[in-house]
């Protein structure tokens, strides 16, 4: 009994002394010409994350900032004794609360760390189909494509194409409702464009759709703006927004003019997938 309580105190003893002697070193170390400069070099250079913005059940993506790793670039720079910028090692700092958190809100609007936009299109028949593709090849765009569910399996060679041309393509639905049946068309599309179906479009809020979408791990997407007319694409033409038309109410001669807002704006086009990355 007293050998176990002589070594029980031997260990308290050994503890006690290494965290003594970490916490010394630690001191030490903060106390270097070396460390110092990281330090204040990470003062002066860290971005803090920007948290995702909720206004009862929407929600703006937030964005992930960057620190510097303070360790590891101690050890890279200590080996040649000296500060060096390019030895500088970086991490990321993700939002309190990630997108993952985000699946009982409706997304309306993507993150505003970028330049970016993005434009989506329903489609549920051939009308204005060909002569958009024709347009989006034209203009080197890639947007984002929310297909029927009927569309997508009676139109394979239509969506092998769409693909083809580097757009994504995601989930309408049937007729835009989601049911229990969303696997089906999900891994029919995940087997074309190799990527995971995350997004539903829901554009009246309807809970029901979102729950069905939530239990399948996918986001509920309402966009920025529906159908919107040129006046009112201009108001709301912010880093973020997210766009939406119908394609068969679209009409396909503003489509130059659509562009030329973005542009004048000093943003970009970009995948619905990259304006919601908090990356």
């Amino acid at each position: 009994m007293k050998k176990t309580f002589k070594l029980l105190g031997l260990l308290i003893v050994l503890l006690v002394s290494f965290i003594y002697t970490n916490n010394v070193f630690n001191i030490v170390k903060k106390k270097d010409r070396i460390m110092k400069e990281v330090i204040n070099y990470k003062s002066i250079h860290e971005i803090k994350p920007i948290e995702p913005i909720i206004n009862k059940d929407e929600v703006t993506i937030g964005s992930s900032g960057i620190s510097v790793n303070e360790e590891l670039s101690y050890k890279k720079m200590k080996k040649e004794n000296r500060f060096n910028e390019n030895n500088i090692v970086y991490k990321s700092i993700k939002p309190t609360k990630k997108i993952s958190d985000l699946l009982d809100y409706y997304i309306s609007r993507g993150s505003t760390k970028n330049n970016s936009v993005s434009i989506i299109f329903k489609v549920k028949s051939d009308y204005n189909l060909n002569e958009l593709l024709n347009l989006l090849d034209e203009y080197n765009l890639n947007i984002t494509f929310f297909i029927d569910g009927y569309y997508v399996e009676n139109n394979l060679s239509m969506i092998l194409d769409i693909n083809k041309q580097k757009h994504e393509i995601y989930n309408l639905g049937y007729i835009n409702k989601y049911d229990n049946n969303i696997s089906r068309i999900n891994k029919l599309l995940e087997s074309i464009t190799l990527n995971k179906s995350v997004y539903c479009l829901n554009e009246k809020k309807n809970e029901k759709y979102k729950n069905i979408c939530k239990r399948k791990k996918m986001y509920s997407i309402f966009p920025t703006i529906t159908n919107p007319n040129l006046e009112e694409l201009k108001k709301v033409m912010l880093k973020g927004t997210i766009i939406s038309y119908d394609l068969e109410e679209f009409d396909i001669s503003k489509f130059d003019t659509i562009y030329k807002i973005i542009y004048s704006r000093g943003l970009k086009v970009d995948y619905l997938k990259n304006i919601l990355n908090e990356n």
